[in-house]
């Protein structure tokens, strides 16, 4: 029988290090299970505004998301290596919904694990959300970590 994985969405915010947190714990609780980090992001993340930004490279892209995701992977990877827990790292350049969605599809995924932001506007909140989306959209359980 397989190995039950874990997925863990990652972004460069302490919600990712509570529910990285939150991962450990439940890893160490379930020995068979395993766990993969994501950093996913859409170009609309990553692309700098302001006066006189216009286009750039892929290889500009590519380099702004490879920075995103060594800085987020730093913050959570430290929590699961004082916990002395070994995890695989994926980064997407997708949409992050999309990129989850595939990730659990394509990997078997049992459980996926995401910190949530919380906002003051719910109405931004229900139509802009990833975590609202990925809730509704995902066939199987959704941790949201606050």
């Amino acid at each position: 029988m397989a190995r039950q994985k874990v997925l863990l969405f990652v972004d460069n915010t302490t919600f990712s290090e509570r529910a990285a947190e939150f991962t450990v714990k439940l890893l160490k609780a379930n020995p068979d299970l395993e766990a993969t980090l994501l950093f996913a992001g859409h170009h609309r993340d990553f692309v700098p505004e302001g006066p006189g930004v216009g286009w750039i490279s892929q290889e500009e892209f590519s380099r702004l998301v490879e920075d995103q995701a060594k800085a987020a992977f730093q913050k959570v990877l430290a929590v699961f290596r004082a916990a002395g827990i070994g995890v695989q790292t994926v980064v997407d350049y997708r949409d992050p919904v999309k990129a989850v969605m595939q990730l659990v599809k394509e990997g078997n995924y049992s459980l996926v694990v995401l910190g949530g932001k919380g906002t003051t506007d719910r109405l931004n909140y229900v139509l802009h959300s990833d975590v609202y989306r990925l809730t509704h959209l995902l066939d199987i359980p959704v941790v949201v970590v606050k």
